[in-house]
């Protein structure tokens, strides 16, 4: 299901979908993967987005390598910002932390500053976020 856009059209869930501030479009991505994140024990993240209409986005999960089998070893990943749709601003990104025990709810220095110099918006969803 979809709605027009003016020159296409939004879906209701999932990638492309159409949410009306940055936060929601963040949250909404890094949730949208956490289940397959989690299970296949990898990270999994991508781009928030602002169309030319005014409205923000997630777009296509991009899936890091496996990660390591203690949460001391942890998961990589480096998200490709150009990969969203033509003519949009890339305003963030969005990954998620699949549950290896104890650590896995910590963020590296990169999940904390690794938008800050570029002024961007990065969200991440890992499974103590999840219950509370």
């Amino acid at each position: 299901m979809a709605f027009a856009n003016g020159a296409g059209y939004y879906t209701l869930f999932g990638p492309g979908s159409v949410f009306f501030s940055v936060e929601a479009a963040g949250k909404a991505g890094a949730l949208y993967y956490w289940k397959s994140s989690d299970n296949d024990r990898r990270e999994y993240g991508g781009t928030i987005y602002e169309d030319r209409n005014g409205v923000f986005s997630f777009g296509e999960g991009q899936i890091g390598p496996p990660c390591a089998a203690d949460s001391l070893g942890g998961c990589e990943m480096t998200i490709r910002g150009n990969i969203r749709p033509k003519g949009t601003i890339l305003i963030g990104d969005y990954h998620t932390h699949p549950d290896l025990g104890q650590g896995a709810s910590d963020f590296s220095k990169t999940d904390v500053e690794g938008l800050a110099d570029a002024h961007a918006w990065g969200f991440v969803t890992h499974q103590t976020a999840l219950e509370s």
